[in-house]
């Protein structure tokens, strides 16, 4: 018996977006808000995390959490779990504006680590992991456009 289409819960998000004198982004979403500040940063500083690194936070987010859940669905009690991801761009100098330069200013790959720690040894984390990845809204969506990397790693 299939669930009534009408009862299944809205699938999208609303976020608004102010421009800030400070040259930030201030965003909204539902009781939350955060500051977005710049589009991407190539050093150390800033009191915000640039655009890029909150898609890397995002995704981070994402597959953490679905980890998380699913391990749990199964009865795994996790130690510890850290993901670390880097993402890099197709041309820097195209996204500063270099007259001339190749390539394009987007993301042209993440590869990222989940390190998982467990009391039970890893039976069954694999599978948790490609179904994490499987049913990871982010990850569907970034792998059309971003060559993603994605490996867990059990850590002792």
């Amino acid at each position: 018996m299939g669930q009534d289409p009408a009862a299944a819960p809205d699938p999208s998000w609303t976020v608004r977006v102010q421009a800030a004198e400070s040259g930030t982004a201030a965003v909204r979403a539902g009781t939350c808000s955060f500051v977005v500040e710049g589009q991407a940063s190539f050093g150390e500083g800033g009191d915000h995390p640039c655009a890029v690194e909150y898609l890397l936070g995002a995704l981070g987010g994402d597959l953490v959490c679905g980890f998380r859940s699913q391990a749990a669905d199964k009865g795994i009690a996790l130690e510890a779990l850290e993901l670390s991801l880097v993402g890099r761009l197709n041309n820097a100098l195209a996204h500063v504006g270099v007259i001339g330069e190749d390539g394009h200013a987007g993301l042209e790959a993440v590869t990222g680590t989940l390190y998982v720690s467990v009391e039970t040894g890893e039976a069954g984390l694999s599978e948790i992991w490609r179904a994490t990845l499987r049913r990871s809204p982010l990850v569907q969506t970034l792998q059309r456009c971003v060559k993603l990397s994605l490996e867990m790693k059990l850590t002792l």
